[in-house]
């Protein structure tokens, strides 16, 4: 046999060979050529036998191994098959004791002559692969795959292995415990070099595996920042392309990326950079929001052009992406490698001016309007038909609101789909932007001449008229005045009340201050009738002027409606 040659060449000048024919003569004398230790149970009645036997291998004495295997064999009459089907309380068979005290001749011996342990999981579902591979032992590593290739088992798959794979060493290599860990996740995070090559050059196909946090190896090395494990796997055969798309969700690129090495990305293979995340981002995407390392993105672009044309799952594309962050330089680089910006547009048909236009970043918006190239994108509609200028009113952006209008280029008067002028456009009650910001944009708007829409009165048809559009919103606005008059009126009355119960009473003596307060003099009770009186007027100013401003919502919508009823 092929791995008989090879221990004996791993073990030539030993006992090695003498040691595996006197374990194999016990067999042999219980006729146990064939049979495999039965590890489904427990058998507690010879659990101190167990005990014994870890002892001697923690002696790391392989005679003093078989010699109390075949004294325990002999005293409790119990065959091998049975001894070696014992596991400790965490479920620890004799191999993963074996391996676990670093005894690996006695750990061949078992592996060579019990393969079936080798799939033997314990509590925590790892296998002997997984402790020879976390502790780096690269000779019990080869014999564990060796024999898990010849072995021809059938109960394998009730052991908890993998069986995706068709030969059963390459299900002990894709076996996971639960963390989802292989032996490969194992040495990588233990930084056992010689296992990692032995183990990628046995089946590259494990290469691809994730644990449960979604890390396969290749993100794992660069996550625990260690760049020659990231090598030995870059060296790994990649396979076909749809072998490759197993590594989407968490591509190596993306942690490299995130983890400030991108040097590292200059030595993957070009189809790992193409790679998407979770969210249907590519590594340009990444290196489009953080903007701060141009050389980055001047590299993807080089490898990976056509991730610029790609959206994630929110339909952006990498230069919104950009736009959105107002990263100039990363905009100015993409369009290096594609002069035609009408034709990058988002899901929606918005271009990167309308992005700017809707995140408020004036600087993107200002350096498109001094681009004399991108002229064609100032007045170009989303699919709702709104255009730059529309998305910064909407979004109450009053900045890029002023910047656009002052360009005579703009058309201020242009309408959307619901037949909306940018001042029509402009949130009553704005969602998310304070108060002030919504009263420049709309004054902003004003100043510049932008008109409310004609067509909001007379496309009846499309159901767009001003009342039923905004009935909630007048009806919130009414509620919320009619809170605050209630305030108002409540304010006036205290206040009112307080000037005739001073605090302290007046004074009632024949005096000359008679009827006067007798606090009159102390400076808290100065400031007490200062605040009183400034209250009072206050909210008598104030009560018509919020009566006006409830009126006024309806008021507009009569007007809209009597106007509709003339036209018709």
């Amino acid at each position: 046999m092929d791995l008989e040659i090879r221990v004996a060449a791993d073990y030539e000048g030993s006992c090695w060979e003498q040691r595996s024919k006197r374990l194999q003569l016990l067999m042999e004398a219980e006729g146990l050529q064939q049979q495999q230790p039965d590890i489904s149970h427990d058998h507690d009645d010879i659990f101190i036998d167990l005990q014994a036997l870890q002892e001697a291998m923690r002696k790391a004495d392989a005679d003093c191994f078989l010699d109390t295997l075949a004294r325990i064999s002999a005293e409790k009459r119990s065959s091998l098959s049975t001894i070696f089907g014992q596991v400790g309380p965490s479920g620890n068979s004799l191999l993963h004791v074996a391996i676990s005290s670093g005894n690996e001749e006695i750990a061949q011996l078992i592996a060579f002559h019990f393969p079936l342990l080798i799939f033997k999981k314990d509590v925590k579902g790892d296998t002997a692969l997984h402790f020879a591979a976390k502790s780096g032992l690269l000779d019990t590593v080869r014999i564990l795959v060796c024999c898990g290739k010849d072995f021809s088992g059938t109960d394998v798959v009730s052991l908890g292995a993998e069986s995706t794979s068709s030969t059963e060493g390459d299900r002990l290599l894709r076996a996971k415990n639960v963390h989802g860990y292989t032996a490969l996740h194992e040495v990588v995070m233990n930084k056992r070099y010689d296992v990692v090559q032995f183990l990628i050059s046995a089946d590259p196909e494990v290469w691809y595996y994730e644990n449960k946090e979604g890390w396969s190896p290749l993100y794992m090395a660069v996550k625990i920042y260690d760049m020659q494990i990231f090598q030995l796997l870059l060296q790994a055969p990649i396979g076909h392309g749809h072998s490759v798309k197993r590594l989407e969700g968490n591509p190596p690129a993306h942690i490299a990326f995130m983890e400030g090495k991108t040097e590292e990305m200059g030595k993957m293979n070009p189809e790992i950079l193409h790679l998407e995340d979770g969210k249907g981002r590519t590594v340009l995407h990444w290196a489009a929001y953080a903007g701060h390392n141009i050389d980055t993105v001047c590299f993807l672009l080089s490898q990976c052009r056509h991730s610029m044309f790609k959206m994630d799952n929110k339909g952006s594309l990498p230069i919104h992406i950009a736009s959105k962050r107002g990263h100039i330089v990363v905009i100015k680089e993409f369009l290096k490698h594609w002069p035609y910006p009408t034709e990058l547009l988002n899901k929606k048909g918005q271009n990167f001016l309308d992005t700017a236009a809707k995140s408020g970043k004036v600087n993107v918006v200002r350096y498109i309007l001094e681009t004399p190239v991108l002229e064609n994108l100032l007045n170009e509609k989303d699919v709702n038909g709104n255009t730059p200028l529309h998305l910064a009113a909407m979004n109450s952006h009053p900045a890029v609101v002023l910047t656009l209008t002052w360009d005579k280029r703009i058309n201020l008067n242009l309408l959307n789909n619901d037949m909306l002028s940018a001042l029509d456009v402009s949130p009553w009650i704005s969602s998310g932007a304070p108060r002030s910001q919504y009263n420049i944009t709309l004054c902003a708007l004003w100043s510049a001449g932008v008109c409310p829409s004609l067509d909001l009165m007379i496309h009846k048809q499309k159901g767009q008229n001003f009342k039923r559009q905004n009935p909630r919103k007048f009806d919130y606005l009414k509620e919320r005045v009619g809170i605050l008059i209630l305030l108002e009126t409540l304010v006036v009355t205290v206040t009112f009340a307080a000037a005739f119960t001073m605090p302290g009473g007046y004074n009632s003596s024949d005096s000359p201050d008679k009827g006067m307060a007798t606090m009159l003099s102390k400076p808290m009770f100065q400031l007490f009738v200062i605040c009183n009186t400034a209250a009072f007027y206050c909210s008598i100013v104030i009560i018509p002027l919020l009566g006006n401003y409830a009126i006024l919502p309806v008021e507009k919508t009569q007007e809209s409606d009597s106007t509709e009823e003339k036209e018709a």
